[in-house]
């Protein structure tokens, strides 16, 4: 079965990255939702709303912690993809957010878009995900899969970089971003995805009937 990610949540629904689209998530039995996370004034993180849904949205009033977050995700058994914004962070933010996120390894993906950040997460979390969402060649993919280790790995692609999903395939597992139609899903499945990222559009009780 193809797996479904729920992009910033189900923000077709809710503003994206706010407790209402994770759980409309959760509700909706997706296998993962992702989350674009900042660091904030005092040392905290927390995840990026934008700012006219949290001046605007009543469901987006409270931007909230990353540790709320993650919590929420524990107890309702669903992964978290972080997303590359975490790639910008000072080295001290870099220490201090994998401080905060190292007790929820065995839910966390890291979305990376460089092979020596590949490499480091790796070496730091070796239960965890690894989904690379980078340039994509022939060669690259080789880098890639070297600096993963025994990680498991998902190599993430556009429907218009199609020509290079069956190489992509002999590395690791496939994701297709942007999946918002069921025409694109089912050309997302033709080409061996294993998983799928959506606003919310795509859902497992529609595509199953």
């Amino acid at each position: 079965m193809v797996k479904l990610l729920a992009n910033r949540g189900v923000s077709a629904e809710a503003p994206a990255n706010t407790m209402a689209a994770f759980r409309y998530a959760a509700a909706q039995k997706y296998e993962y939702f992702s989350l674009d996370t900042v660091a904030t004034i005092g040392g905290g993180f927390a995840t990026d709303v934008k700012e006219e849904d949290f001046l605007t949205k009543s469901s987006a009033k409270k931007r909230p912690s990353l540790l709320e977050v993650l919590d929420f995700a524990k107890n309702n058994g669903i992964k978290v993809l972080i997303n590359n914004g975490f790639e910008v962070f000072d080295e001290d933010e870099k220490d201090d957010f994998f401080d905060i996120v190292t007790p929820y390894a065995e839910i966390l993906a890291f979305a990376c878009t460089h092979s020596y950040t590949v490499e480091r997460i790796a070496q730091k979390f070796p239960c965890a995900e690894i989904h690379y969402c980078g340039i994509v060649t022939a060669e690259n993919l080789l880098k890639i899969k070297a600096s993963s280790g025994a990680n498991d790995l998902v190599i993430w692609l556009l429907l218009s970089e199609a020509a290079i999903a069956k190489e992509a395939k002999k590395y690791a597992l496939l994701g297709f971003e942007q999946i918002n139609e069921y025409s694109d899903y089912e050309k997302a499945c033709a080409l061996g995805a294993d998983i799928v990222s959506t606003n919310g559009k795509i859902k497992h009780d529609i595509k199953s009937q």
